[in-house]
């Protein structure tokens, strides 16, 4: 299925079903074609995103996929490497982290005031999980 017949099928379903549709069309719970094959790690990264956040963004998926599968995450298990990615992609993607550092706060410091948007993020897509200033998994 290439872009212009997904594109076109999309806008056709927003039009039949409204802004339910575009939003399951934008999730993680339903993929095209290139994300449903590979190897035995990707698909229990696939697997294992699904599981995490089912409400991820399609676009943000992709990315937290490719960090994922990343060499540097390579020995840790599907589950572990997916949520490292996923907090990773949303510290520096949906909060103000970066621009913190910009300003002079280190690291930690930064860390800490973009937990709550990060815990935001994490809600709206269904995640169980959530971060607190004294957990470890902000590495």
């Amino acid at each position: 299925m290439n872009i212009t017949t997904l594109t076109i099928k999309k806008r056709i379903a927003y039009l039949i079903f409204g802004p339910i549709a575009f939003i399951f069309l934008n999730c993680a719970l339903w993929y095209p074609t290139h994300m449903t094959g590979g190897t035995k790690r990707q698909k229990d990264m696939r697997k294992a995103l699904r599981i995490l956040v089912p409400r991820v963004p399609m676009a943000d998926a992709e990315a937290i996929l490719a960090l994922a599968l990343a060499g540097h995450l390579r020995h840790l298990p599907p589950y572990i490497a997916v949520w490292q990615a996923t907090t990773s992609h949303i510290r520096h993607n949906h909060t103000d982290y970066d621009a913190l550092l910009d300003e002079g706060y280190d690291r930690d410091a930064a860390r800490f005031f973009v937990i709550d948007a990060m815990n935001l993020v994490l809600e709206n897509w269904g995640c169980q999980k959530r971060l607190s200033a004294d957990d470890n998994s902000l590495d």
